[in-house]
């Protein structure tokens, strides 16, 4: 729910089940010791604030079932440097990753540049600002330019070419 876990500061890593359809406003933020998020498939929505100002937090993964990112879900979590996120977002927040500084690699469920043009224009600037690369889902090795392909491998994303 709302609130649920904010300023806890013990936590380290996070994983919603997807049996949770909703990760509640302000539920995990201000999470002094946070580095890894793991949102189970199922999770439809992320509400505003849910992880905002978990300043260490390094790794979040959405999983294509999440349709909705609100406002300042990942605000101010600079030290994240990989995002998974789904192919199909109805609607992501202006301000749902602002301040993703340190954000380096962004595993798209989407298979080519085509999917990632139709997440919502703002979204794409936001994640794009900072110039991290995109690397698209492939269920198999591409015959060329396997490291800018990845999978899923014991819940890590990897690319091809390893």
């Amino acid at each position: 729910g709302d609130r649920a876990f904010s300023f806890c500061e013990s936590i380290e890593s996070i994983t919603v089940h997807g049996s949770v359809e909703t990760v509640g406003i302000w539920a995990f933020c201000g999470q002094d010791n946070l580095r890894s998020v793991y949102i189970g498939d199922g999770v439809k929505s992320i509400r505003k604030g849910a992880f905002e100002c978990d300043f260490n937090l390094e790794t979040v993964t959405i999983p294509p079932s999440v349709k909705d990112i609100a406002a300042d879900a990942f605000k101010d979590c600079g030290n994240i440097t990989a995002l998974v996120l789904p192919a199909y977002i109805t609607n992501i927040d202006a301000t749902a990753f602002d301040g993703l500084t340190g954000l380096e690699t962004i595993y798209y469920y989407g298979q080519n540049v085509n999917a990632w043009n139709t997440l919502p224009a703002v979204a794409i600037a936001d994640l794009s600002r900072n110039g991290a690369k995109v690397l698209y889902r492939a269920s198999s090795k591409p015959e060329s330019n396997a490291a800018d392909f990845w999978r899923m491998v014991k819940g890590v994303p990897t690319t091809w070419d390893k």
